[in-house]
């Protein structure tokens, strides 16, 4: 059945349109090899423990939660863990009935006190689950689930939780528990945000060749609360994720529950990573994008692809230096030269973020200034998503529900973070398409708002919470040189472009409330950042109904003037 937008419509993207008039089948198209099978309901209410605890590779991303809104973070590499889901699951006790439930906690190590996971588990949804896979996967045939020779322990009921009150109150104990910890490996693991209040003691069973273990208190003094501890990635070594084939299919069970079409699938037409897994993300269901650690994942490989295909195209280059390990430890001079001449990484110039794409960035900006003359205008582009209403409802919409403006205005802070993670692909997009049409529709328009713009320069950073903020340098042609001849006129040319004054909120109330809220200055910690110093930012300023051009002060002039005028500058009057 043919997908139409939330609209009714059809829609066919740029480059599928621009393919099909030159009578060519898109590389993006669903019949080379894109096809998404629907998610099963066996799956699709699989919580993020439970989707490790049937998969056949466990993908150890380290993410971090930052402050404010949430946002989450990727700190440092991924690692690629092959497990045995069959024996993950057959070491799960296993309750008469599927109101069952266990606390369970998944760990990197068994004597790390920290864990990755800890949630509460259904076994019988986790078998479910796994039967499914079993049956429908080609890639599960080999796995098989221990339905004998089960310990009595693991059925005894008494042990697991059914009360789903208690087990919110005691998860909710452990996010409200101070975490102390003196391993070097948790100092600072942001995924480590509950505790156990339990004990988790006594009984341990070891499958044979399989160092999966599981503890649990006994069962005659049980207090509903006992926590199961297991631990499926000890002992295993890790597996290059550029080597591992079937890495995407096996790590992401309920993103792809027939295990086929990965990104390592040969298709009729060539796929490039950036182009498959921009397919993925923007597939109509939103089931990639809303995944965090599959967007985490797509970006590594991305990354490592771009990098490895730099270091190849870097040795073609070198035209037959070859440079030996002998020779580095006989003369460590040479590679000390390399890295002095930054030839050592010039090859990552292209990957975004890196220091060397950065140094191009830089340098293309100083031969700007060199050739173009100061530039006119610093521009900066604040992200205030919270108060776009627009993209509430957009959001919405992807989930099949339609919300008002005044549905928007009643929505809590949190429930608006909340609704900004759930998509942040879409979030993304949505910021680039306001930057774009900002440029296109107001200022590279006849209007001239700030001038005719000729060149401009533009870099993206993201501030502390994870939101994107915009730097601009703008180059305009009809803005005067400063001289002492043409210093009226280039006052004149400013005040022509620059106001700063609040609208009167009876004439127009919408443009009060804008200029009150975004463009009024008002002091936060951040303006405290530096010891005695009441505002960094030097606010409050006096007002001017002119603009003032900043001249050197006379040679002649008394020393003590000058320390008050710089003291002025400053914000310190005396």
């Amino acid at each position: 059945m043919l997908q139409c937008s939330f609209d009714g419509k059809e829609y066919v993207c740029k480059t599928c349109h621009a393919k099909l008039l030159e009578g060519q089948q898109p590389c993006q198209a669903v019949v080379n090899n894109l096809l998404v099978d629907e998610t099963p309901t066996e799956l699709a209410a699989l919580e993020k423990l439970k989707q490790i605890l049937v998969a056949q590779r466990i993908v150890f991303e380290k993410i971090v939660i930052m402050p404010k809104r949430q946002q989450r973070k990727i700190k440092g590499a991924i690692c690629n863990v092959p497990v045995e889901c069959s024996q993950t699951c057959n070491v799960l006790p296993r309750p008469p009935d599927r109101s069952g439930i266990i606390l369970l906690k998944l760990k990197r190590k068994l004597q790390f006190r920290g864990h990755v996971y800890f949630q509460a588990v259904r076994p019988q949804f986790v078998i479910s689950a796994l039967n499914w896979l079993i049956a429908n996967k080609p890639l599960y045939r080999n796995v098989e689930i221990q339905c004998e020779n089960i310990s009595p322990e693991l059925t005894n009921l008494n042990c697991l939780v059914t009360d789903q009150e208690d087990i919110d109150k005691h998860l909710q104990t452990n996010v409200n528990r101070k975490l102390l910890n003196e391993d070097a490996e948790e100092q600072d693991a942001q995924l480590n945000e509950h505790r156990s209040a339990a004990t988790e003691t006594c009984l341990q069973f070891i499958l044979p060749n399989y160092p999966v273990n599981l503890f649990y208190r006994n069962c005659d003094n049980s207090t509903g609360r006992e926590i199961f501890n297991i631990v499926p990635g000890e002992g295993k070594h890790p597996v290059l994720l550029m080597t591992d084939k079937l890495c995407e299919e096996l790590s992401f069970p309920v993103l792809f529950p027939k295990g086929r079409f990965g990104y390592t699938v040969e298709r009729d037409i060539k796929l490039s990573p950036i182009k498959y897994f921009n397919a993925r993300l923007l597939h109509y269901s939103g089931k990639f994008a809303a995944n965090p650690e599959y967007l985490f994942f797509a970006q590594f490989i991305m990354e490592q692809k771009k990098i490895s295909d730099s270091i190849n195209i870097a040795l073609k280059k070198i035209h037959g230096q070859s440079v030996t390990a002998s020779q580095v430890k006989s003369n460590s001079q040479t590679f000390q030269n390399l890295l002095l001449q930054d030839k050592a990484y010039l090859f990552l110039r292209q990957t975004p973020g890196s220091p060397p794409y950065w140094q191009k960035f830089m340098y293309e900006v100083v031969a700007m200034v060199e050739q173009l003359g100061i530039p006119t205008w610093f521009m900066t582009l604040s992200w205030a998503d919270l108060r776009w209403p627009e993209l509430f409802q957009i959001i919405a919409r992807t989930k099949g529900n339609n919300i008002t403006s005044e549905e928007v205005d009643a929505l809590s802070y949190h429930g608006r973070c909340t609704m900004l993670n759930f998509n942040p692909v879409i979030v993304a997009k949505h910021f680039q398409y306001r930057v774009e049409t900002f440029f296109r529709d107001i200022l590279l328009t006849n209007a001239n708002p700030v001038g005719k713009i000729v060149y401009y320069a533009l870099r993206i950073e993201f501030q502390m919470r994870g939101s994107p903020h915009l730097h601009a340098l703008i180059w305009t042609s009809d803005c005067p040189d400063l001289t002492n001849d043409t210093k009226d006129a280039y006052i004149d040319y400013i005040d022509r472009h620059v106001q700063a004054y609040l609208q009167d909120k009876e004439t127009d109330p919408e443009l009060y409330d804008l200029v009150k809220t975004y463009q009024t200055h008002n002091h936060s910690k951040t303006c405290r950042k530096y010891k005695n110093v009441a505002c960094r930012f030097n606010f409050g300023q006096f007002f001017t109904n002119r603009t003032i051009v900043a001249e050197p002060l006379a040679e002649d002039m008394d020393e003590e003037i000058k320390i008050k005028y710089s003291n002025q500058t400053k914000g310190e009057f005396v």
